[in-house]
């Protein structure tokens, strides 16, 4: 999986956000407001990498075991995947 090449992250103040410069869908603007970890998880799937190798590298990173971070990561990535964030 991978994040769309349309994807651009920023940080606005402490926060940051996600927005597609070629969002089609009138029904959503494009913009994601992002915590830490989802962040850390668009710029890790800037390249492509399997859910497998995400989990290992956001566990490494945090320094907990994968089972730890496991629910919570597949969480955002199906909401980002929902809005088309990322791609297979």
């Amino acid at each position: 999986m991978k994040l769309k090449e349309s994807i651009v992250i920023n940080s606005v103040a402490d926060d940051f956000v996600a927005i597609d410069t070629k969002i089609a869908d009138n029904r959503f603007n494009g913009m994601v407001k992002l915590n830490k970890t989802a962040k850390d998880i668009l710029e890790i799937l800037k390249n492509d990498i399997s859910e497998e190798d995400l989990l290992k590298c956001l566990a490494k990173k945090y320094d907990v075991n994968i089972e730890d971070v496991k629910e919570d990561v597949l969480d955002i990535i199906s909401k980002l995947k929902s809005i088309g964030f990322i791609v297979d």
